[in-house]
């Protein structure tokens, strides 16, 4: 998981334990609140943006963006937010190509529905796609082209819809959302990847430069400490 936790040694027990902070998924606080406001929104989402900016950065592709692998760190004033599960990610080390479909239906793009074997896609993009259906589902509580999970619909069904842009609940994204919102979430759900903004056109959408500014923490170093359990150089905009 992205991110490293303060530890406790517990001299009172035969083994030490590791003592986590409250952690959390992001869809569960969403699903309590029924949708999150614009604002508190558009806080996470900044971090959200500015962790995967930096795997980005490093040439890894997450693929597997969702609300489930989003996790709180809950602070007393603040809740920071942590990029989890890198299980199906791809870096461009790998000498295979991206050619296998992954991922959560709910959050996939639509080129990756349609991919045939040997056939390649803009993983990069994909992920901005993953993007913009975690924003959608912060704020209305709801995915755009519905969820195939337990009590869902037809896999089938829910890539129909992506493919042809076609909402679940048509409205829905006017009435809960901003015309300066609607209009970053409907660029970052475009079925053509290459009309899909890079990360750094986002974080210069109007939307995302309103608001509270996210100012990303230092690196959580220990000092002077040396050896296998030191923490490793990371970019400012990583969260550690």
């Amino acid at each position: 998981m992205a991110g490293s936790f303060s530890t406790e040694v517990r001299k009172d027990r035969p083994a030490p334990h590791v003592l986590q902070p409250s952690l959390r998924n992001l869809a569960r606080a969403v699903a309590r609140s029924g949708g999150l406001g614009e604002d508190l929104a558009r806080y996470y989402f900044k971090q959200i943006v500015a962790g995967l900016a930096y795997c980005h950065e490093q040439q890894v592709w997450h693929r597997d963006l969702k609300l489930e692998n989003l996790l709180m760190v809950e602070k007393s004033t603040d809740s920071l937010v942590k990029i989890a599960d890198f299980g199906l990610s791809k870096d461009a080390a790998e000498l295979k190509p991206v050619d296998a479909s992954c991922g959560t239906v709910s959050y996939m793009a639509p080129e990756i529905c349609l991919l045939q074997p040997g056939q390649i896609y803009n993983e990069a993009k994909a992920d901005i796609w993953s993007l913009g259906v975690i924003l959608y589902v912060m704020r209305c509580c709801a995915y755009p082209f519905g969820h195939d999970g337990r009590g869902g619909e037809r896999t089938d069904i829910v890539f129909a819809r992506a493919m042809r842009r076609r909402w679940r609940n048509p409205g829905q994204l006017e009435s809960k959302c901003s015309s300066s919102l609607q209009d970053l979430i409907k660029s970052m759900l475009s079925v053509e990847p290459e009309k899909r903004p890079s990360l750094a056109e986002v974080q210069h959408h109007p939307w995302f430069q309103a608001g509270k500014p996210y100012i990303p923490p230092p690196p959580n170093r220990s000092q002077g400490r040396q050896g296998p359990f030191a923490s490793p150089q990371m970019s400012p905009q990583w969260q550690w």
